[in-house]
C-alpha cells in the first residue's frame, strides 16, 4: 500500500503544478477539480491515472523540489517527499536544474526550516550536486552555525574543486566542535590523508565526543598510520562505551591484523556493552583474524546478545572454520562449553570446507565431548554428507551415540554399505534395547532398500518379541514395495 499512497500523493502534486492533469472516467478524460458522476467508480481509474502521472513526474523533479522547499502546506511537502522516494534525487535526469532550485535557499539563509530541507536534499543528491559546491562553501563562511550540516553534505558530494580545502580549513580554524567533527568525518569519507593529523589529535582528546567522532573518521578513511592504529587499540579499552564501540569498528576497517589488534578485538568480544560486542564480531569477520581467544569470544557472542550480534559472531566463526580447521576442532573439545555453544562450533566446522567436514566426522568417537553436537551439525550441512560417513560408522558402534548416528544417517539418506551394515548389526542384536532396534529398522527402511542383507534382517525381525520392533520392520518392508 505505500506505493499506492505514493502514486496518489504524486498525483496531488501534479494537480497543483499542472492544471491539465486529469483522470479517466468512462473512457473520457475530465479535469481533477470537476465532480465525477455518482455512478462511476473512482478508485480504479484514479489509481491508473496516478500511476501514469507518476511516471511523468521524474522529469519534473525540479518543480517538486521547489514545492518541498517553499510550500507552506505540509501535505504538499509530504507528497513531494514521496516522489523523492520513487525517484531518488541522486538519479535526477537534470541535476543542475534541481540545484538551481536549492541554491537560492542557501543564498538567502533566513528560513531555517527551508535551509535544513535544502541541505538534506543536497545530501541525498550526493555527487550529482557538484554544481552546488561553491554555494555551499559561501554558505559555510556566512552562516557558521550551519557548518556541521554543510560540511557533512560536502563529504557526500565528493572531492570536487574547493571541497577538500574547505574541509581542511574547517578542521583548523572552526571554533564549532560539531563543525570540526563533521569536517573530520567528511575528510575520512573522501579518503583525504591530509586530515589524519587533526583527527588523531581529537582521538586523544579528553572529551568523549571528540574521541567517538575521530574514531569514526579513521574508520571511514579505511587507513591509518601505525601511531594512529596504536591510539585506536588503546581507545578499544576506553571508559566510554561509545568510544570503545567506534574504536573497535574502526579497527575492523583499517586492515591491521597485528597481534595488538587481535588482542584488543578478543577482549572486545567479551565486553558487556552490546554495541562493542557487535562491532568486535564484525571487525573480526572483516579482518579474518583467527586466534584461540577470538574463537572463544565468538562462541560466547554467538549464543547471547541481540540477533545482530549473534549473526555477526556466527558468520565470523564460520570464516574461522574455513581458515583454521584444526584450531576450531581443538576448541570444540574444550570442557567449558554448554551444549548449545558446542553445537555452534560444530556447525561452523561442518558447513565449511572438506577439511572442516572431515574434522566433524573425526569428532564422533567414544568419549568425545563434541560427538553429539557434531552429529547434529552434520544434519544441518547436507552438502558435505559424503564426508560424514566415517563419523557415522563410528557412532553406530559407540555406546550412547547409536540412536543419533542412525537418525543422522536417515536424515542425510546415506546408503553407504558400512552404515547399512552397522544398522543391521544393531537391529539383529537381541541384547539391544527395543527402542534402539526399532530405530535401526526405521533407518534401514530409508537407506537399505538396495541391500539383500537388510531385507533379510527386517524379515527376521518380524518374529521379534517386541511389538515396537515388529511394527518398524513391517513399515520398512512396506515402504520398499
Amino acid at each position: 500500500m505505500p506505493q499506492i499512497r505514493a502514486y496518489l500523493t504524486c498525483l496531488l502534486v501534479a494537480a497543483a503544478a499542472a492544471p491539465v492533469a486529469c483522470v479517466r472516467e468512462g473512457g473520457k478524460s475530465r479535469p481533477l477539480d470537476s465532480k465525477p458522476k455518482a455512478s462511476t467508480p473512482q478508485i480504479p481509474s484514479g489509481l491508473k491515472e496516478a500511476y501514469r502521472t507518476h511516471l511523468a513526474l521524474r522529469d519534473r523533479l525540479p518543480e517538486l523540489v521547489e514545492i518541498y522547499l517553499r510550500s507552506d502546506d505540509p501535505n504538499h511537502r509530504d507528497a513531494a517527499w514521496d516522489a523523492f522516494i520513487i525517484f531518488p534525487l541522486d538519479d535526477a535526469p537534470n541535476p543542475r536544474a534541481v540545484v538551481e532550485k536549492i541554491v537560492p535557499i542557501l543564498e538567502d539563509g533566513t528560513d531555517t526550516e527551508a535551509v535544513a530541507r535544502a541541505l538534506l536534499l543536497l545530501r541525498m543528491m550526493g555527487p550529482s550536486a557538484k554544481d552546488a559546491v561553491p554555494a555551499i562553501i559561501r554558505f559555510i563562511r556566512q552562516h557558521h552555525e550551519w557548518a556541521f550540516e554543510a560540511a557533512a553534505v560536502l563529504g557526500y558530494i565528493g572531492p570536487e574543486p574547493g571541497v577538500i580545502p574547505e574541509l581542511l580549513w574547517l578542521q583548523k580554524v572552526s571554533n564549532n566542535p560539531m563543525a570540526v567533527t563533521a569536517a573530520d568525518k567528511a575528510l575520512g569519507r573522501l579518503k583525504v590523508r591530509e586530515g589524519i593529523p587533526g583527527i588523531a589529535m581529537r582521538l586523544r582528546s579528553a572529551k568523549a565526543y571528540f574521541r567517538v567522532n575521530a574514531a569514526e573518521a579513521i574508520g571511514l578513511m579505511g587507513w591509518a598510520p601505525a601511531k594512529v592504529r596504536q591510539i585506536l587499540v588503546a581507545a578499544a579499552s576506553d571508559d566510554s562505551n561509545a568510544v570503545r564501540a567506534k574504536a573497535v569498528w574502526a579497527l575492523g576497517r583499517v586492515g591491521d591484523t597485528s597481534s595488538p589488534v587481535a588482542e584488543a578485538l578478543a577482549k572486545a568480544l567479551s565486553d558487556k556493552e552490546e554495541q562493542v560486542g557487535l562491532a568486535a564480531a564484525e571487525a573480526v569477520g572483516d579482518l579474518g583474524l583467527c586466534t584461540e581467544d577470538i574463537v572463544r569470544g565468538l562462541v560466547k557472542r554467538s549464543g547471547s546478545g541481540s540477533i545482530w550480534t549473534t549473526l555477526a559472531a556466527r558468520q565470523a566463526l564460520t570464516r574461522v572454520g574455513w581458515k583454521r580447521t584444526a584450531m576450531l576442532s581443538a576448541v570444540l573439545e574444550e570442557p567449558q562449553w554448554t551444549f548449545s555453544e558446542r553445537r555452534l562450533i560444530a556447525f561452523a566446522l561442518a558447513k565449511t570446507s572438506r577439511r572442516g567436514a572431515n574434522a566433524i566426522a573425526a569428532a564422533v568417537r567414544p568419549g568425545g565431548r563434541g560427538a553429539f553436537a557434531a552429529m547434529l551439525a552434520m544434519r544441518e550441512a547436507e552438502w558435505n554428507a559424503e564426508f560424514f560417513v566415517s563419523g557415522i560408522v563410528r557412532g553406530l558402534s559407540a555406546q550412547g551415540l547409536e540412536v543419533h548416528a542412525l537418525e543422522t544417517a536417515e536424515h542425510l539418506n546415506l546408503r553407504d554399505e558400512k552404515i547399512v551394515a552397522g544398522a543391521i548389526r544393531i537391529l539383529t542384536d537381541e541384547h539391544g534395547g527395543a527402542a534402539l532396534r526399532a530405530e535401526a529398522a526405521e533407518t534401514l527402511g530409508v537407506i537399505g532398500s538396495a541391500s539383500a542383507q537388510a531385507k533379510r534382517a527386517l524379515t527376521q525381525s518380524l518374529q521379534s518379541d517386541s511389538a515396537m520392533v515388529v511394527d518398524s520392520a513391517r513399515k520398512a518392508l512396506e515402504s520398499w514395495k
